[in-house]
């Protein structure tokens, strides 16, 4: 019977693996998603495969969990907190950006200086 078991068994599910993939896209969705919209239809597509595919390795392929506190599930809770204030930040930061928007152009002297973007934190605090 054990025999059986553990050639029938699969392979151990990684629940902070799934968690840690499920948070980095999403932040990365909510920090470049304003700049670039086409981000939140990769999220959603990422998302609709990855759900699905965990659906059929859940049934087919991966042995049943350990017993497992709520360490895990609370760590991540914790960081769900700061990912609409990341959002707002990058979203207002981008949307200000008077470079894109209004097309000003800051020519460079040389070759060898970084190009300026007039863009600071003093010129998101103008409206025009």
């Amino acid at each position: 019977m054990f025999q059986f078991i553990e050639i029938h068994g699969g392979v151990e599910q990684e629940l902070h693996v799934k968690y840690a993939e499920v948070i980095t896209v999403l932040f990365v969705t909510l920090m470049y998603g304003p700049g670039i919209p086409v981000m939140y239809i990769v999220a959603v597509v990422h998302y609709f495969i990855y759900w699905s595919m965990a659906r059929f390795t859940l049934i087919k392929k991966v042995q049943q969990p350990h017993a497992m506190d709520d360490n895990l599930i609370q760590g991540y809770i914790s960081w769900m907190k700061w990912a609409p204030l990341i959002y707002m930040y990058m979203a207002y930061w981008m949307l200000s950006n008077k470079q894109i928007f209004d097309g000003w152009i800051y020519p460079r002297e040389e070759i060898t200086y970084p190009m300026k973007t007039g863009h600071s934190f003093y010129t998101t605090l103008t409206l025009n």
